[in-house]
């Protein structure tokens, strides 16, 4: 899981470092630091979840969903992408694809999102 390290007092320099959290042993994870060759051993307290890794929606996806291209969705959800992932789109934070589905009515693509899993309770920044 993408995390990043925050409230190290012992290791100020790591705070706002990003990295991997690659195994839990005796309360602490090992985060493996992005960039560097550094593991470091982090209490649960001193991560959150990397949010910039969960929005990574493409504009290719977005223009995708906005046609209701559903092979061109599936084909990225199936490459890894998430199904609740989100986006920006100029003030309003917080859109997933299922939302611009429904909004541009494209009930087919919108179906194939539930279908995977997507969350309906999900609400935008406005």
């Amino acid at each position: 899981q993408r995390v990043v390290l925050g409230g190290l007092s012992d290791r100020p320099e790591l705070n706002g470092q990003r990295g991997v959290a690659q195994s839990f042993r005796l309360g602490r994870y090992a985060v493996a630091i992005d960039g560097s060759a550094e593991c470091v051993r982090v209490r649960p307290d001193k991560l959150c979840q990397d949010t910039d890794e969960v929005i990574a929606v493409s504009d290719e996806v977005i223009a995708a969903a906005e046609r209701g291209d559903e092979a061109a969705v599936l084909a990225w959800l199936e490459g890894g992408g998430r199904v609740d992932a989100t986006y920006k789109r100029g003030a309003v934070s917080g859109m997933t694809l299922l939302m611009l589905a429904m909004m541009k009515g494209h009930e087919g693509l919108a179906e194939a999102l539930l279908q995977r899993g997507a969350d309906v309770s999900l609400q935008t920044s406005k």
